[in-house]
């Protein structure tokens, strides 16, 4: 990956930002992998890492400005603290291209480029803004399709008489002879709902 800042010098103080969107995703402890990984490189690359910055269940659809780590690292950087900032994979900025080009804006108006190390992009360079576009696109292509499946996913379980989704509290849902799935009150839990 190139190592440039945007001004063709390697950077020497770098902060590591990190996010992950789920519940999920932090009681699997991703975003802990997140910043081994992205340690270990800057260890390997003689880096000083000057901050660490996790957004630990925020959406990547929230602006980067917006949420509580990448509003501190905005604060943070310049070129006086960090002259780059790690980041896993550019999703981690953000789950739609205009939230990733936004994210980057707002850091290369700071005076820092991002480096991501999964992916090898610098954004400091041409070919690494060219890089970025295209993988925003692809980024933005998949999360219409995983909208997409879960959307068809969820219309075929009604179409077959499947309750999807949690049940709420004070019912249980049974199959009924005709295959369908219907809601049951529960007494003792609607004694409590009642209250």
């Amino acid at each position: 990956m190139p190592s440039t800042n945007g001004h063709g010098s390697k950077p020497e103080r770098v902060a590591l930002y990190l996010r992950v969107s789920s519940e999920e995703q932090r009681k699997a402890g991703t975003i802990e992998t997140q910043l081994e990984v992205l340690r270990d490189y800057a260890k390997r690359e003689g880096l000083d890492v000057v901050g660490e910055y996790p957004d630990d269940g925020v959406s990547g659809l929230t602006k980067f400005h917006k949420r509580p780590a990448g509003r501190r690292l905005l604060a943070d950087v310049g070129g006086v603290k960090a002259e780059a900032v790690l980041v896993y994979r550019l999703d981690r900025l953000g789950r739609s291209n205009l939230r990733i080009l936004d994210a980057i804006d707002r850091l290369r108006e700071a005076g820092v480029a991002v480096h991501s190390i999964k992916e090898g992009i610098d954004t400091g360079t041409r070919e690494g803004a060219l890089q970025v576009h295209m993988l925003g696109f692809a980024a933005e292509i998949e999360r219409g399709a995983i909208e997409e499946r879960t959307r068809d996913g969820l219309h075929r379980a009604l179409r077959d008489g499947r309750q999807p989704g949690v049940v709420p509290f004070g019912y249980s849902v049974e199959r009924n002879g005709n295959g369908q799935d219907s809601f049951v009150i529960v007494p003792e839990e609607a004694e409590i709902v009642r209250g």
